[in-house]
């Protein structure tokens, strides 16, 4: 049994969600959500705190715009006259017998909290069941910021269907990104087909959850994922995700050299197609975070084995999984790169950008990795979080440890 768990921390509310299955399971403290096989980050805004009670700030990312758990983004204002503790505010869980799987989660400019999965079975937050028609179906979870239920929905069909990642505007709209087979219904005139095996989706609510506009993307006997959104101060998605075989977001033909290669796309606010770029070789490359800035460039985490050119020239793996951190500034041209690793593993786990286009990224590695300062040696999977400045020059960098190794760094803000 899986069951998800959703925890709200002291004013301005930091949101942590995992799961649970059996007596251990994964939760999400720090890190960008990554179920999936790094998939599904969340996105949002952070709720300031108010007067005379202080806040917990956009203490877990959130895309674009800021605090949510497993995002990408700028945190929120702390309120006057106050001081978080931390404290548990309330904490909230939900499933049954099957399989329910948190993997993105966001606030909205109200402090409303958005979150999105995949379940089987059934799965009520309070407003009635929602019941999985096929093997499995993406939830979509709106809660006011002290946990009441105000909506749910379930979208699905005769497939597969997976909710990775979510995010909300400036004026409350949310976007929605995931990964389906098949068909899925997100309430418009027509359903979206896929194309191939399993296809990516992109899709817009209102702030009441109706139907915007959706879009999908795919092609015969491949796999496409959209594991990371993120949103730029005008309410325009950024996806990154894994392809195989070839993909079009309405530009040029995108094709795969390999394995899983990653996919940048941006689109504008009515989900036309702005520009889509890849990079891969015949081995994985995996995007783990995505951010965007005040001027609407986007920065992406992932890491890679092989030899990869996502602009400015190739570079190649040292050993194991090297993280990649590229930036490409608003029409997608490609800004700079910074490549990390030794001959072990080192996995960035979550990206955010702050206001003033500084770069958090957290994560986990063994074997000894340096971003500009000190060398950081792992005791044995340890977290790392790491800040650059807008360029991609080393501020400062940490690691940490315990005697249990630490891969589950899931968000960070």
């Amino acid at each position: 049994m899986t069951t998800i768990g959703l925890v709200c921390l002291t004013a301005g509310c930091a949101k942590i969600l995992g799961f649970e299955e059996g007596v251990s399971g994964e939760s999400a403290a720090t890190g960008n959500s990554a179920g999936a096989g790094g998939a599904g980050a969340s996105s949002g805004k952070s709720g300031g705190g108010g007067d005379g009670q202080g806040a917990q700030g956009g203490a877990l990312g959130g895309n674009g715009q800021g605090g949510a758990l497993g995002g990408n983004g700028q945190g929120g204002d702390g309120g006057n006259g106050g001081k978080a503790t931390g404290d548990a505010v309330w904490a909230q869980r939900f499933g049954d017998a099957s399989k329910q799987e948190p993997f993105g989660l966001a606030a909205d400019t109200a402090g409303n909290v958005l979150l999105t999965g995949t379940f089987d079975g059934q799965l009520d937050f309070g407003g009635g069941p929602l019941k999985s028609d096929s093997c499995r179906d993406v939830f979509l979870a709106k809660r006011s910021g002290t946990g009441t239920h105000v909506w749910a929905k379930r979208f699905g069909g005769v497939g597969c269907n997976d909710g990775y990642a979510v995010a909300t505007d400036n004026n409350d709209n949310i976007v929605l990104s995931g990964a389906f087979t098949n068909e899925i219904d997100f309430g418009g005139q027509t359903k979206e087909m896929s194309a191939g095996l399993t296809d990516c989706f992109l899709a817009k609510f209102n702030s009441a959850g109706d139907h915007v506009w959706s879009t999908s993307f795919g092609s015969a006997g491949s796999h496409q994922y959209a594991d990371r959104l993120a949103l730029d101060q005008m309410g325009q998605p950024a996806i990154a995700g894994r392809f195989g075989g070839s993909v079009n977001f309405g530009g040029k033909n995108l094709n795969s050299a390999g394995k899983n290669d990653i996919f940048v796309a941006k689109f504008d606010a009515g989900g036309t197609h702005l520009w889509s770029k890849s990079f891969g070789d015949v081995e994985d490359q995996i995007p783990t975070g995505l951010g965007a800035d005040s001027g609407g460039a986007v920065v992406l985490a992932a890491y890679f084995y092989g030899a990869v050119n996502p602009g400015g020239g190739q570079v190649s793996s040292v050993g194991g999984a090297d993280m990649l951190l590229v930036k490409y500034n608003s029409a997608g041209t490609f800004e700079w790169k910074k490549q990390f690793g030794d001959a072990k593993d080192q996995l960035p786990r979550a990206l955010a950008v702050d206001k003033a286009d500084n770069i958090l990224v957290a994560g986990s590695f063994d074997g000894t990795v340096n971003f500009g300062g000190d060398d950081l040696i792992s005791s044995g999977g340890d977290i790392f979080v790491v800040k650059f400045n807008a360029a991609g020059e080393h501020q400062w960098s940490k690691n940490f440890a315990t005697v249990n190794t630490q891969k589950n760094t899931m968000a960070v803000g």
